[in-house]
């Protein structure tokens, strides 16, 4: 299971890190915790991804 921050999420999303933050507190993109930091699986970008076509 690969991690990733908000940072490399945004990239992948092709989307600033704003939305990805908007996207974590709306519910529609699930996340971990991992310290201070937020983390999201990869399994749970590519339901984003495919849920939002």
């Amino acid at each position: 299971m690969k991690l990733y921050s908000l940072t490399e999420t945004a990239k992948i999303l092709k989307k600033s890190k704003q939305w990805v933050w908007f996207l974590i507190q709306s519910g529609r993109l699930k996340h971990e915790k991992a310290g201070r930091n937020y983390v999201i699986t990869e399994e749970q970008i590519q339901k984003y991804l495919t849920s939002n076509k």
